[in-house]
């Protein structure tokens, strides 16, 4: 293999068809592939690389179509839906993916029942009681070229549903029956499959030339770069990985936007050719109450929401230096599906900007937030009605990591510093996320699965806008669960000829939509 020395562009050129891409860890600068299964997702660069290495039944284009994925064709009959799979397709070893292979992974969903992007079973007309793989399960049913999901009545939702990351089909030979452990990451069936690990450790991601989607023109191969995210400890940044040409590519949510564009001003100074990707405004950063939060009052949740949309309006230019883009202070866009009613945003804007109650004694808040996130807090969280104690917890967290026997903990944080991708267009997986994960609504637990599975059996299209929009003012407003900061945008930057042309309407980074320059 040639090297070309670059004079103009001042770094060694990589692999001509091997790219660099960094990708976040929060323990480890080593990262195995065994960190990544469907099943249980969590953060977005779980997310991301089971989206290359998996293929899914359904697919979306980059315009939010839904296209054929492994099934070629798919289509109501009645109740039902039908899924014909494609025939021919093989993994890299010439494995044959069979409508089994699809029965099996949507068993072993329902079985772990640790997805969380929406609960398969909830559709289905009949789940049975699955405890192992060789259970029958009437509402999952295939032939020798189809699968079969019979559903409790048509729902638009399931197609949307199947497209997400956790329902990625894997093949039978790779994965353990009785444990459902994946034992093979090399028979995958996405356009990319684990090959190996280089010399320092780090995870080589090959295309599987046998997939519908293969392209020469696309990276032929994968090197995932990890870097230890909100290390307190002085580590090796992403930043310096690139400046020293270490990667190829900083993906999306790698980094805040503002500090990519402090990169990409670095490289313009040296005149080092880069190309700079935004997707459109698709992240929410937020405050979330955890469950010592949540017990609060009522009104003294609100009134902390009050005190601190304050304060972020206070800093609004200095945010939107930071490209960091300060909402109405609601969860949804308002021009979005789960957009507050004008009626609904006039009342909240205006108990929002009220003085907060006489009665609400000054006290302590504390907030649990990220090491790179707390220098922008320490500037902003000054000055306001309450006191903030800001707690550096490394990375970001969600709900889930601030159990409940904390709440008598004096020193457990109230809030804590998330995000999530938000564009919400009748989203069920962001919607089932929201309440798994970053638990952001106000109701919870059992309420919460309530909620969902009455909205996906809703075939009133104003009905379902009608309960998500309540559901957003309630959380506002009624019993305060989320505090709505600012938007960001999803940058990526490449080198060495490397191109990020990701969709706008979407954080994902999906390998293929890279393309190398000549």
């Amino acid at each position: 293999m040639l090297v070309f020395l670059s004079t103009t562009h001042g770094f060694a050129m990589s692999s001509t068809d091997t790219i660099r891409i960094a990708i976040p860890s929060y323990q480890t600068d080593i990262v195995k592939i065994e960190s990544f299964d469907p099943a249980k997702i969590n953060w977005t660069e779980e997310w991301n690389i089971c989206m290359n290495i998996y293929s899914r039944l359904i697919s979306f284009d980059r315009d939010e179509n839904i296209i054929s994925g492994i099934a070629s064709k798919f289509y109501w009959v009645g109740n039902d839906a039908y899924f014909e799979i494609r025939k021919d397709f093989k993994t890299v070893d010439g494995y044959t993916i069979t409508p089994e292979d699809v029965a099996i992974s949507l068993k072993r969903l329902i079985i772990l029942a640790s997805n969380t992007d929406g609960k398969l079973g909830s559709y289905l007309r009949d789940a049975g009681q699955l405890d192992k793989i060789t259970d029958d399960c009437e509402g999952i049913s295939f032939d020798q070229n189809k699968i079969i999901i019979k559903t409790k009545g048509k729902n638009s939702f399931l197609f949307k549903t199947i497209t997400t990351a956790d329902f990625s089909i894997i093949p039978k030979k790779s994965l353990d029956l009785k444990t459902l452990k994946i034992i093979n990451y090399r028979n995958t069936t996405g356009l990319y499959y684990f090959d190996s690990y280089s010399k320092d450790g780090h995870i080589i991601l090959k295309t599987n030339k046998n997939h519908w989607q293969y392209s020469e023109t696309i990276p032929q191969v994968v090197e995932l770069v990890p870097y230890i995210y909100g290390s307190k400890e002085r580590v090796e940044t992403v930043e310096e990985k690139f400046l020293k040409n270490k990667i190829d590519m900083i993906s999306r949510f790698s980094i805040p936007l503002e500090e990519l564009f402090k990169i990409k001003s670095k490289l313009d100074e040296k005149k080092i050719k880069n190309d700079l990707n935004q997707s459109n405004p698709v992240l929410l950063f937020f405050f979330g109450f955890t469950h010592k939060g949540f017990s609060l009052e009522k009104n003294l949740k609100f009134a902390i929401l009050q005190d601190i949309t304050s304060l972020m309006r206070k800093h609004q230019s200095y945010l939107e230096s930071t490209k960091r883009e300060v909402t109405d202070s609601s969860i949804f866009p308002f021009n979005g599906h789960g957009g507050l009613t004008p009626e609904m945003n006039k009342d909240y804007q205006e108990k929002k900007n009220a003085p907060i109650n006489e009665n609400i004694k000054k006290q302590t808040i504390n907030i649990a937030v990220s090491t790179v996130s707390k220098p922008m807090f320490e500037k902003i969280m000054k000055g306001g009605h309450f006191d903030y104690n800001l707690i550096d917890y490394g990375s970001i967290k969600a709900f889930n990591d601030f159990p409940e026997n904390d709440s008598k903990d004096k020193d457990a944080p109230h809030l804590f510093f998330s995000n999530q991708d938000i564009m919400f267009e009748e989203d069920i997986g962001l919607l089932s996320y929201a309440f798994s994960i970053s638990s952001f609504f106000h109701l919870k637990g059992k309420d919460a699965d309530k909620w969902l599975d009455t909205f996906k059996i809703e075939q009133d299209t104003k009905k379902r806008m009608d309960m998500i929009k309540q559901l957003h003012f309630d959380s506002l407003v009624s019993n305060t669960s989320i505090i709505p900061l600012y938007m960001s945008r999803a940058g990526s930057i490449g080198i060495n000829g490397w191109k990020p042309d990701f969709p706008l309407y979407t954080a994902d980074t999906l390998f293929w939509y890279i393309k190398k320059e000549d």
